[in-house]
């Protein structure tokens, strides 16, 4: 008789224990505090002119280019916040709600090749020698 009652709330729609809240109402944007440094930046930083300055260089075929406008605010993050590398740029994006926010990135984009690809755009991005019009734009 106790193994048919057991058995019987397994099935009753209810699951034993904290099962936690399906769904969440979440605004990045209300999660960075109104004083937080990058949103003074990014109030000053203009970058609409990089996407067509840079579109002679990107190809329509192949797969998806980094996005340059990424690939610089993450660049921004590193310098502003003294991250010294690529890796570390990354994971800081990653997990920090303020720098995705910056960086434009939503809360469900999860560590990916994009972030990675971009960190790793940034530091051969850095290190070229003969740097374009747009990288020192961008830099200085």
């Amino acid at each position: 008789m106790l193994t048919r009652i057991a058995a019987r709330s397994i099935y009753d729609g209810r699951l034993k224990g904290n099962q936690g809240q399906l769904f969440y109402e979440f605004r990045r944007v209300d999660e960075v505090l109104e004083d937080h440094l990058v949103r003074k930046i990014d109030a000053t930083l203009d970058l609409s002119w990089l996407r067509g300055h840079l579109a002679s260089h990107y190809s329509t075929t192949g797969r998806p280019s980094i996005d340059p406008e990424l690939v610089i605010r993450m660049l921004v993050v590193g310098y502003v916040f003294a991250i010294r590398s690529e890796g570390l740029i990354c994971r800081e994006v990653q997990a920090n709600l303020a720098y995705r926010w910056f960086c434009k990135l939503g809360i469900e984009d999860a560590r990916s090749a994009r972030m990675t690809t971009a960190a790793g755009a940034c530091g051969s991005f850095a290190s070229t020698s003969s740097r374009s019009p747009a990288t020192v734009n961008c830099l200085s």
